[in-house]
């Protein structure tokens, strides 16, 4: 997957989790994410999870860390 491609999903998912009534909870707002991920790539969400690099789950947590005021501004 390419990085630009990744980047286009996740603006795809924040634009979505912004426009939809959701649960933001951290927890909900990384379902989200690896469910779109998931969609998008066909590869099972417990397994893109697992897949993961500790750095790639440390970014995830970092980024849902800041989205989530964001959203509860909206």
């Amino acid at each position: 997957m390419k990085k630009t491609d990744l980047q286009s999903l996740i603006r795809e998912e924040v634009k979505k989790i912004m426009t939809e009534e959701t649960d933001h909870t951290y927890e909900g707002i990384e379902d989200s994410i690896l469910t779109g991920i998931s969609d998008w790539t066909g590869i099972p969400k417990s397994k893109l999870w697992n897949s993961l690099t500790p750095a790639a789950a440390k970014s995830l947590d970092t980024f849902i860390k800041e989205l989530k005021p964001v959203l509860d501004r909206k």
